[in-house]
């Protein structure tokens, strides 16, 4: 700007410009003549001139002294000089009645050195759109200093986020936190200032996350994320989601993106994947079993048919039969018992398919328990003697009405008196006893045979564990009648348990509720299921030779 146009600026808001002029109220001084000597910016000839003009002041007894200066030809490479200068004049002058005002080319300066500016000047004269605001640098200060708090625990929110932040281009990277460093394996953020983002990509992805970057730059993205993979530490391809937004960095187009690792996610829905083909493997596995246990369960009814006719024609043979003779006689009760062996393991297989069907039901009566233990006793009393053996049974109660299903508490008490039978040596013991505890009766078996090891009693009640596998093979066994009395037991609502020592013998103990039908008759258990109990004795017990 010439001497001529800055008066001509002047003139417009202060009448007699010349006269102010004239007598030295007024100075225009080129920043040429006052900041430069010999081009050169002067720290210490400048700093003389302030004095000179101070001087001038105070000897014409003006009242103070205003300045605008115009800072425009500063160049970036002075700047710190007359940063310099200016603090070290201001704090000099700002005693004295002087305002200055600096005019600054607020493009030709930095964020950085703006902050500067405004620390060596009380006020900031701003414009907006036509209107000047004038601020105290003082509340610009605290803004600037609140600003940088701001910026500095963002910067450190971003270094304890756990997924990888980078701000970079096509070309460099110039910001990353520690979890960025962590999933690429470099050692630090210098090193990665190196670097391209696209350098970590799997070179099969390379290409589109180059378009996906380009796309984000010039806000062409349909979807600000992207599906890549990236190289980490050992070379090792890691699935990533890329998510990125165009960012403006220190002035120039940048990209702000967010990787976080996806292989877990990936492995999980893999997972739920091979969850849901084992789910599928399973129903058609169930199903397909399902089939099976229905065949199974009508193929033992097949088998039980012929069977009850064989038995029913040996009968009638037998009563019919005269003056036959004794092997005549031995062989039809060897054809008898294994009929009824064979009856015994089909029934135990229709109720072991009943039972995994879920259609084994109780057929609840008010019985006298009593009665129902003391008649199986007796029944089983030839066994008893053929294996010479001492059978003894003993009660606390002469009757006990409780809730019960007759045939299947007879079925159980001939189970555990049947193995205490196989399992004791001739000469030995069977104890019976059903004890009344008021709210529970307890009906136990005691042998003095030749017991169970406890780490093996734990498989007794396991389908098809032999118990005299643990001993001996003298007896034949299916492993199903434990199982099926267990069953049966838990389905009263009690609970069987058993004691035992090798050589000692063992004790199970049948525990059952006392609990009785509302309203419903007392019950006879002369022949609950059509069997007597000495048929039902023979079916049980064919197992055993006489």
């Amino acid at each position: 700007t010439t001497y001529q146009e800055v008066k001509k600026i002047i003139k417009k808001q202060v009448i007699n410009v010349d006269y102010f002029i004239e007598t030295g109220q007024l100075k225009i001084v080129s920043h040429l003549t006052w900041y430069l000597e010999r081009n050169t910016f002067n720290e210490s000839i400048l700093s003389k001139k302030w004095v000179d003009l101070t001087k001038h002041t105070i000897d014409n007894g003006f009242d103070g002294l205003r300045v605008v200066a115009d800072i425009g030809w500063l160049e970036r490479s002075d700047f710190d000089s007359f940063n310099r200068y200016e603090h070290n004049v201001n704090s000099v002058i700002s005693q004295l009645p002087l305002i200055v005002i600096c005019l600054y080319d607020i493009g030709n300066v930095n964020i950085l050195q703006f902050g500067k500016i405004v620390k060596n000047h009380g006020y900031t004269l701003l414009r907006d759109n036509s209107e000047l605001e004038l601020l105290k640098n003082d509340e610009l200060l605290n803004k600037e200093k609140q600003l940088q708090q701001s910026k500095d625990n963002y910067r450190e929110l971003l270094q304890l986020l756990p997924i990888a932040v980078f701000i970079h281009d096509k070309q460099k990277i110039y910001y990353c936190n520690r979890a960025a460093l962590l999933i690429t394996g470099i050692k630090d953020c210098d090193t990665m200032a190196k670097m391209s983002l696209t350098q970590f990509i799997d070179q099969d992805k390379r290409h589109d996350y180059e378009d996906f970057v380009n796309q984000i730059l010039n806000k062409k993205a349909y979807t600000p994320y992207l599906y890549t993979k990236l190289i980490g530490e050992c070379g090792q391809p890691i699935d990533i989601e890329v998510i990125a937004t165009k960012y403006d960095h220190n002035g120039f187009p940048a990209v702000l993106s967010i990787l976080r690792d996806i292989s877990h996610y990936k492995k999980m829905i893999e997972l739920e994947r091979d969850i849901e083909r084992k789910n599928e493997l399973l129903n058609e596995t169930i199903e397909y079993d399902k089939i099976k246990t229905e065949f199974f369960s009508n193929i033992s009814h097949e088998l039980r048919t012929p069977l009850n006719v064989i038995l029913s024609a040996l009968q009638i043979i037998d009563v019919q039969r005269k003056g036959a003779g004794s092997n005549q006689g031995k062989y039809f009760k060897i054809i008898r018992q294994n009929c009824y062996r064979l009856l015994r393991l089909v029934n135990n297989l229709i109720d072991i398919t009943r039972i995994d069907s879920d259609f084994f039901d109780l057929n609840l009566k008010n019985c006298n328990i009593v009665e129902i233990v003391e008649n199986i006793t007796l029944s089983v009393t030839e066994y008893i003697k053929c294996k010479r053996l001492k059978l003894k049974f003993d009660t606390n109660t002469e009757e006990k009405i409780i809730a019960c299903d007759p045939d299947q508490i007879e079925r159980v008490i001939l189970n555990l008196i049947s193995n205490a039978v196989k399992f004791t040596p001739p000469c030995g013991n069977i104890w019976v006893k059903l004890m009344d505890f008021g709210n529970s009766v307890v009906i136990s078996v005691k042998d003095n045979g030749v017991g169970i090891p406890k780490n093996q009693q734990r498989l007794i009640f396991n389908r098809f564990q032999r118990v005299e596998k643990l001993f001996t093979r003298q007896q034949e066994e299916s492993g199903l009648g434990l199982p099926i009395a267990k069953y049966i037991v838990e389905k009263h609502g009690g609970k069987i348990t058993v004691k035992s020592e090798v050589g000692r013998g063992s004790e199970f103990s049948v525990t059952i509720p006392n609990k009785t039908l509302v309203e419903a008759k007392d019950t006879s258990i002369s022949s609950p299921t059509g069997y007597n109990f000495v048929e039902r004795a023979n079916i049980e017990f064919s197992d055993i030779y006489t």
